[in-house]
């Protein structure tokens, strides 16, 4: 009965601190698991601000990109009606380069016709006055020839006649002249056709080239203009894209901003909640360590004490039968009855112990 009451003492004093321990444990638990809520709480809040910011940044991004397909659309039926207005015109072009090269063409040949008769009629007419004044009688007679046509309006030989006795008369002259002389007459003969002319391709290169009227040309002009007009309107439609990008990234990145800050709090709050959660899990283990402690105490405490009482309880048997001993010697023998005390020197007398106080 007496082991149970100290057992029960010694329970009873650990009790009150185990009890402080559990509490403190319990509280801290408690705590862990608060923050565990408040930590998810949190980020659920952070999540539906995001949701929010998503949902308020995807309207006016969807209405800019449509607005900046519309325009990509526009730009891209721009762009082919410009080029299928190149190819029209590139094939205009062409079709009034050949035009023109036909109308240069016929225009060479019929300068050539005009250059070929004129050089001819240039060449006889110089070689008949020369022939004549050579051959028919000399500068004083071709004079008194110039004089007698003058009045009808001839100056060069136009009889058939008149022609036939000239070209006899240069034969029989040629006869009895020097091959020298009549080279010379030949060449001063040459000259005469060719003074005052120029080769076809001078002729031509002096001349002002004229291109008569065509359909087409009235064509170019009109696909000019549309092009002109078109190269205006996609300017504007690549400046109006130009500005809705811009205006797409100033907002992409302004929402960029208040969603990365968003993230930064949710980033910063976590990293709070969880230095919370290592400080209040470090707390419960130093807890769960001091109560684990306290129970191997309290079991050596209950160890000593039931050593030490049963180690008492041994001793008190152990004089109950030394004086249960003693007794029975000294009522059966009277003699020397303080030899055994006076042998022991821890032990005296109660007569002596009662003497030497006095």
């Amino acid at each position: 009965m007496e082991l149970e009451q100290i057992k029960a003492q010694v329970v009873l004093r650990y009790a009150k601190q185990r009890d402080s321990l559990e509490l403190q444990i319990q509280q801290t638990k408690d705590a862990i698991a608060n923050v565990k809520h408040l930590s998810v709480r949190n980020r659920v809040s952070y999540e539906v601000q995001l949701d929010a910011v998503a949902k308020m940044q995807e309207k006016p991004m969807k209405k800019l990109d449509s607005i900046l397909q519309a325009m990509n659309i526009s730009l891209v039926a721009l762009q082919a009606n410009i080029a299928r207005n190149q190819r029209w015109l590139k094939a205009i072009h062409g079709w009034i380069a050949i035009y023109q090269d036909l109308c240069r063409r016929r225009r060479y040949r019929w300068d050539q016709e005009i250059s070929k008769v004129r050089r001819e009629i240039l060449a006889l007419e110089a070689t008949e006055g020369f022939i004549k004044a050579v051959f028919g009688g000399g500068p004083n007679g071709a004079l008194r020839d110039q004089e007698k046509n003058s009045s009808v309006g001839w100056f060069q030989p136009q009889s058939k006649c008149e022609k036939m006795w000239l070209s006899q008369r240069r034969k029989q002259t040629e006869l009895v002249i020097s091959q020298e002389s009549c080279d010379r007459i030949r060449d001063i003969e040459t000259l005469l056709r060719t003074r005052g002319l120029s080769t076809d391709e001078q002729v031509i290169a002096k001349k002002k080239f004229f291109v008569p009227h065509h359909s087409l040309l009235i064509r170019e002009k009109e696909l000019s203009e549309c092009a002109t007009k078109l190269q205006v309107e996609q300017d504007v439609l690549l400046t109006g894209i130009d500005k809705r990008k811009q205006e797409k990234q100033q907002l992409e990145e302004k929402w960029a901003s208040v969603i990365g800050k968003i993230s930064r709090e949710l980033a910063n709050s976590e990293e709070n909640f969880r230095k919370r959660t290592i400080e209040l899990q470090t707390r419960l283990e130093e807890l769960l360590t001091q109560r684990d402690s306290m129970r191997i105490m309290e079991q050596e405490e209950l160890a000593k004490a039931t050593r030490k009482y049963v180690n008492r309880k041994r001793q008190v048997n152990e004089l109950h039968q030394e004086f249960a001993h003693l007794g029975l010697s000294l009522s059966i023998n009277g003699v020397g009855r303080f030899s055994y005390f006076e042998r022991r020197p821890n032990y005296l007398p109660y007569s002596k112990k009662t003497k030497s106080g006095f």
